[in-house]
């Protein structure tokens, strides 16, 4: 292990051994540095989950903090074989990612040991998530009952394990579940950690067939394979090494089993001198690149400086692979080294022409990705009327950009759920303005899609719903004030977040202490439908509201105080409780309504059509009743 990561782990070793609740188990044990290998680990792979920085915890938090931030995140020993749980949401899912740490240097047979392991953990919660017995255990169970974890998420999980070990020791069981990440990995993203690049490289050239210069700046250049899957198996990893090496790039590296992998490593084994005529090459974007000649004044190798491949990696992740799958690596090497790939290498500090470069690099082929449409009018536009208004809200128009939305400060709680990606946005504007949890579920992947039938659409209807520039029709967002975004954002954000957390609390009370197993087994499938139904509680939300202000024609423009939500305790338990009764309980009532009436699951049955249709026309229904109408009045002009 370098000496930089275990100085960190020997740091936490000292700030957290046996801090917090000493009648339980403790993350850091007396004794034992290596438990402090995970709060490296989580600092490294997970700091944009983190609120505060840990590894500047002196100025941030205090020791109890600081530990209450870690202790979301890591299991405390005995962990089950599972060191950290990490939750990330999307749309109305959630993803997972459980981690096994491992001090020491493993061999592939305990690799596999340690997937296997946390696989069956998360079989028997699963099958049963009520009860500790091996392989889990109490500490792990208090963890994950913390989270939103039921099977309505077992197919949105990847498995980590961490260890100080090398790249070239794993042998992948090509596993779509199964990443391995060595304290290598860890030191490399760590050197990088202020870049959306990769800080230096060399890569060797063929120093007889090279090379052509264009104004300066730019070069025509041919790398050897065996430096570009070099390359790759240095970052291929991890999804933070991919956005270092392939930060601005649109296309994610191909799978093993793509007819156009096939090809290329039919190439390579059979010609690999003919790899140069058959494929299109790839392009980097570098702040700076250096020549080096060798003894005859011919380039042999480039040094680049703060870069990454715009175009290809698709081309270098498919090198990678070739070698790692490979029986005899040596071999592999050899015949890498006989493949020449078409490199053109960018000296670009200007930004905005290197998206132009990015974003035009990348239309050779169809491409599905909100990055293609983030340099259009209408993005940049609603991006700045969000940000310039008040109340200010950031809205990430491509990957990465977190750091300059915000200004490179950190949002307090009360401004969280005011950023958010132009995608999510979206989602929340079709379930709850447009009232379409249909089309905020089940058509994510479509909205940034082109319409090719539809010339007079900017993309296509879905999109221009939302993002339309155009006056006839505009899109809804660029007819919305601030204040209305924001009550959306904190509705779709933290109140349904905040509801769903205290009906878990309610009903875990009832759980505990029913010895009826229907009722069990009702209230089991009223808290799996409340982590999957959001967009459907957005849809009941303004349903209700639109509804009311049609039957009193008066507008309820709700400016939700989230200042006075995090520091008043009354008041926050005043919404939450009112939200969760008259929207988040409600709308559960009649999923479950509609879908006994099908054989599907709840979740493939949250994505029909049919599901949309039947929940619109039962919640208008409901909320019309006298009684109900009363109370939403009543909670809207408590905000007001």
């Amino acid at each position: 292990m370098s000496n930089i990561i275990d100085d960190r782990m020997n740091r936490y070793y000292e700030e957290f051994k046996e801090q917090g609740d000493l009648n339980t188990n403790c993350i850091v044990r007396r004794g034992k540095k290596e438990d402090a290998f995970p709060i490296v680990v989580l600092e490294i792979l997970y700091r944009n989950l983190l609120d505060k920085p840990i590894n500047s915890s002196h100025a941030n938090y205090s020791k109890p903090e600081a530990y209450k931030e870690i202790s979301k995140y890591i299991v405390p020993p005995p962990d089950s074989g599972i060191d950290m749980i990490i939750e990330k949401e999307n749309g109305d899912e959630y993803e997972y990612e459980f981690v096994q740490v491992k001090h020491s240097s493993l061999r592939n047979e305990t690799i596999y040991s340690c997937f296997d392991k946390m696989k069956s953990t998360i079989k028997a919660y699963l099958n049963n998530p009520d009860t500790v017995k091996p392989p889990i255990t109490k500490s792990f169970l208090n963890l994950i009952n913390e989270k939103n974890f039921d099977k309505s998420f077992e197919k949105n999980v990847t498995y980590v394990v961490v260890h100080n070990g090398d790249n070239s020791s794993y042998v992948s069981r090509d596993f779509y579940d199964e990443i391995v990440i060595t304290s290598q990995d860890l030191e490399r993203i760590l050197n990088n950690n202020e870049l959306e690049c990769v800080h230096s490289a060399v890569l060797k050239s063929d120093a007889i067939n090279n090379f052509m210069t264009y104004q300066d700046n730019a070069l025509l250049v041919n790398i050897r394979g065996w430096e570009l899957a070099n390359l790759a198996l240095e970052y291929d990893n991890t999804e933070t090494g991919k956005n270092l090496l392939y930060g601005q790039n649109f296309r994610n590296g191909l799978d093993k089993k793509s007819k156009t992998y096939a090809g290329m490593k039919e190439t390579i084994d059979s010609e690999p001198h003919n790899f140069w005529y058959y494929n299109n090459g790839i392009t980097i974007v570098a702040k700076d690149y250096d020549a080096k000649k060798d003894d005859n004044g011919s380039i042999d190798s480039i040094i680049l400086t703060d870069f990454s491949i715009i175009n290809g990696a698709q081309t270098t992740s498919s090198l990678c692979k070739y070698y790692l799958e490979a029986d005899d690596k040596d071999k592999a090497k050899q015949r890498l080294n006989n493949v020449y790939v078409f490199t053109r290498i960018l000296k670009i500090t200007d930004e905005k022409l290197g998206l132009s470069i990015t974003k035009f690099n990348n239309t050779q082929n169809p491409i599905s990705d909100r990055d293609m449409v983030s340099n259009n009018i209408e993005q940049i536009s609603l991006q700045r009327k969000l940000k310039e208004g008040a109340p200010r809200i950031y809205m990430e128009i491509r990957n990465g950009e977190k750091k300059y939305l915000t200004g490179n400060t950190r949002l307090k709680k009360a401004e969280k759920h005011r950023y958010i990606s132009n995608e999510d946005l979206a989602q929340l504007v079709h379930a709850g303005l447009k009232q379409s949890p249909y089309t905020a579920k089940d058509q994510k992947k479509q909205l940034f899609i082109k319409d090719l039938k539809r010339p007079d659409l900017i993309i296509n209807q879905y999109y221009d719903d939302v993002f339309s520039y155009i006056s006839n029709p505009q899109g809804i967002l660029f007819t919305k004030s601030n204040n209305e975004i924001d009550e959306l954002l904190f509705v779709g954000k933290e109140l349904y977040d905040a509801s769903k957390k205290q009906l878990k609390e309610d009903y875990g009370i009832i759980l505990k202490s029913s010895t009826d197993d229907t009722e069990k087994e009702e209230i089991k499938l009223q808290l799996q439908i409340s982590r999957i139904c959001k967009f459907y509680v957005l849809c009941y939300y303004y349903s209700a509201k639109v509804l009311l202000e049609t039957r009193e024609n008066k507008s309820y423009s709700i400016s939700y105080d989230s200042d006075r939500y995090f520091d008043n305790q009354e008041y926050k338990k005043a919404l939450v409780e009112g939200f969760t009764t008259l929207f988040l309980i409600p709308t559960i009532e009649i999923i479950i309504e509609e879908k006994s009436k099908t054989p599907n699951s709840a979740s493939d049955y949250l994505k029909t059509l049919e599901a949309q249709r039947a929940f619109l026309s039962l919640c208008n229904r409901r909320i019309a009743i006298r009684t109900t109408i009363s109370k939403i009045r009543e909670y809207f002009e408590s905000i007001l």
